[in-house]
């Protein structure tokens, strides 16, 4: 499995790890029929639990060299095995889905926060640049059409982006925040990456140097729309399902 922040300085893993797992009775596979929903417990795991454990029980198997967030562990981590303690259950069979479901619909506002602050300084970087340099010109770069149409675009989606972040979070606070939750997710992720690319091009082959702020923060923009769920593969698919539900109320979560 590919974790976050779990392996510890010493890949003998971190404080406290929640591990997320399906519950068989038997050891078989689930019927397929099944919800799998059903099954899913979740488990406190701590670094005690791992000691106790036989050293090949668990194992990190790699570290993955990534292009931004270097600050994040991603390794991939293999439980062989594993035995924990009853009285480290956190949600018992059946439960464990509601809370996973949770953590991610607030984690997907947080990625909204994470995208507007990274918009929010690729504008300032290439507004600061646009209004200092000429290019050898006889005006500053922010007095060309071109260059000041790439960066109003990119105002206005942070903007935007700010206030639908805002809004996720205060229905999220009360109660009914998954479906715009998802939307921030996906939206300010999505447009993090064009902002930070539209401000490169704004700058131009400056904005490449490693010396400049633009290399970083496209490598990290590149990773919002990637993790905590993909907007792809599951974000969409999420917010597909909410969408075509009998009984869907399009602006429940809105006003």
């Amino acid at each position: 499995m590919w974790a976050t922040n779990c392996c510890g300085w010493d890949d003998r893993g971190a404080d406290l790890q929640c591990l997320v797992c399906r519950f068989s009775q038997d050891g078989k596979d689930q019927d397929p029929k099944a919800d799998p929903a059903d099954s899913i417990m979740i488990l406190l795991v701590t670094r005690e639990v791992v000691e106790s454990n036989e050293q090949s029980a668990y194992q990190v198997l790699k570290h993955l060299e990534i292009a931004g967030h270097s600050s994040t562990a991603g390794p991939h981590i293999r439980f062989t095995e594993f035995r924990v303690p009853g009285c480290n259950l956190l949600a018992a069979p059946g439960k464990g889905a509601e809370i996973v479901s949770l953590s991610f619909t607030s984690s997907a506002c947080l990625v909204g926060a994470m995208s507007v602050g990274i918009m929010s300084a690729a504008f300032e970087a290439a507004l600061e640049f646009a209004k200092s340099d000429s290019r050898g010109g006889a005006q500053a770069l922010l007095s060309r059409q071109s260059v000041s149409d790439l960066l109003m675009d990119i105002k206005m989606r942070t903007d935007a982006a700010r206030f639908l972040t805002w809004k996720a979070a205060n229905a999220f606070d009360n109660g009914n925040g998954l479906e715009i939750c998802l939307e921030a997710k996906i939206y300010c992720s999505d447009l993090a990456v064009k902002s930070v690319v539209d401000a490169m091009s704004a700058v131009g082959m400056s904005s490449y140097n490693k010396d400049t702020v633009f290399p970083s923060l496209l490598n990290d923009a590149m990773c919002l729309p990637l993790f905590d769920g993909g907007n792809v593969g599951i974000r969409r698919r999420q917010l597909e399902r909410l969408i075509v539900a009998d009984g869907y109320q399009p602006w429940g979560s809105t006003y």
